[in-house]
């Protein structure tokens, strides 16, 4: 029999009330990354209104950055349950084994090193083994290069074959754990948050199998209408959905494309956007920058999306005294395209790459910068068109004046003129407009008259009571 895995910190609840809920999330600290704060906070505020979050997530998860910051504040929560079991997916594979080639090494290098100090060479050993150590330097990378070779070759198959992702390779091994969880903590009702899409289909195997109600959280979609679909990935959506009691969407266009895919009339549906705490933004020092700085954060997505510092280089070199004083801060998840851009890049001096930052840190850069930056994609037939990005919460929080790249279809532009929120805006085919609004932005580096948007609406606290009066109806 399978047993139930051990939670991370046993915490006292009795003093709350006796409803409970399952969340089902993949992303959770100590990743850090966009999927993580809704979850997590949920998990801060649910407490308050009299339910204990029990958390089903991996041991050995992989995500785009190891966010210290949010495992302590997750630590600190009192009265939220954590149970995490393994991932068996190729990436969550690797890191438990390069965490105990790492170990071993550390390990053998310590007692070899302590060795090592006793022996005296003399000039010609030390020359022969410098010889000796590029050889095998040279054979170590020919080594490397073909175990990479055969990693991403398997990595393309699991890609493949995994339906709806790999992270199905987590989900499917967790459900005799995940049962016995049920058992022991008695949950009220599973809750779900996707992506990765597994989670939804670990929530409605275990709801087939035990009779409780399952809420699933899409904060992002999954199929997208009007582009080739993928069957297999299709039907299990609409299977999925055929086994939900509620619906939870993190913005307007979710919902609009699931109704014109599925039928959905039997779910209970509820918008639930992404907001701030304010616990997030105590104590955060800017950053002080010598020069006049513009800031981008979240996901870089495909390579056509290089059309924003094309735009750049072309506004740059028209302006050479701007080039001199002015640099952009990307706070992004890898991209190989981006890293063979910059490597080229005539405009390399401008652009600091810092990769995805814990979240502290991240908005040290955001509070220090003069002006945020969002470019939405080249390709508005993709499901990037409707993604709202939750830094854009930040930028409001910290009331950052905001420079919007992209379409007036998308969900960003329409989020912020319906909350009659300022910012300046240019369509990513028009160089000319690019250029003219990113000189004004520049020169004269004014303060919209933005009107503050109603900060309680956004609260994640106000948020999770919302999602607990939804649990109620």
């Amino acid at each position: 029999m399978t047993p139930v895995p051990k939670e991370d910190n046993k915490k006292d609840t009795k003093k709350f009330g006796t409803k409970k809920i399952l969340i089902v999330a993949y992303y959770f600290p100590p990743l850090g990354g966009g999927g993580v704060p809704r979850p997590l906070k949920f998990c801060k505020y649910l407490p308050e209104f009299g339910w204990q979050p029990i958390v089903l997530t991996p041991k050995n998860g992989v995500g785009p950055v190891y966010d210290q910051t949010l495992l302590d504040e997750l630590n600190s929560y009192k009265n939220v349950k954590v149970y995490r079991t393994l991932s068996f997916e190729l990436g969550a594979i690797k890191k438990l084994v390069k965490l105990r080639i790492s170990s071993l090494i550390n390990y053998i290098k310590k007692f070899l090193g302590l060795k090592a100090q006793t022996i005296s060479q003399s000039d010609d050993t030390k020359n022969r083994q410098s010889v000796n150590s590029s050889i095998r330097q040279s054979e170590n990378l020919s080594i490397r290069q073909f175990i990479n070779y055969i990693y991403n070759l398997l990595f393309e198959i699991q890609k493949f074959i995994c339906i709806p992702d790999d992270k199905i390779l987590w989900a499917l091994p967790s459900i005799f754990s995940a049962l016995r969880i049920i058992k022991k903590e008695k949950p009220d009702l599973i809750f779900a948050t996707i992506p990765p899409y597994s989670n939804f289909v670990l929530a409605v195997l275990l709801k087939k199998l035990t009779g409780l109600n399952l809420i699933v959280d899409y904060r992002d979609p999954w199929n997208i209408p009007d582009t080739k679909k993928n069957i297999l990935n299709f039907q299990l959506e609409k299977w999925c959905l055929k086994n939900t009691d509620k619906l939870v969407y993190a913005f307007p266009t979710i919902k609009e494309w699931l109704d014109k895919q599925f039928d959905i009339n039997h779910i209970k549906t509820k918008l639930i956007y992404n907001g701030y705490d304010e616990d997030d933004y105590k104590n955060i020092e800017p950053i002080k920058f010598d020069k006049w700085t513009m800031i981008a954060g979240g996901d870089l997505y495909e390579a056509d999306n290089i059309y924003f510092f094309k735009l750049l280089e072309d506004f740059l070199f028209e302006y050479p005294e701007i080039k001199k004083n002015f640099q952009i801060v990307i706070c992004s998840n890898y991209k190989k395209w981006f890293e063979d851009y910059l490597k080229t890049s005539p405009i390399k001096e401008n652009i600091i790459n810092l990769g995805i930052l814990p979240k502290k840190e991240y908005l040290r850069y955001v509070k220090g910068a003069d002006y945020a930056c969002i470019f939405t994609y080249a390709n508005y037939k993709n499901d990037f068109l409707i993604q709202l990005h939750g830094r854009i919460f930040d930028y409001l929080f910290l009331e950052k004046n905001i420079f919007v790249v992209g379409s007036e279809n998308s969900t960003l532009f329409r989020f912020l003129t319906e909350n009659s929120i300022e910012f300046e805006f240019v369509e990513k085919s028009n160089f000319r407009k690019f250029k003219e609004k990113l000189f004004t932005i520049y020169k004269r580096n004014y303060i919209l008259n933005t009107k503050k948007i109603d900060k309680e609406n956004f609260s994640r606290r106000n948020l999770s009571l919302a999602i607990i009066n939804f649990l109620g109806k």
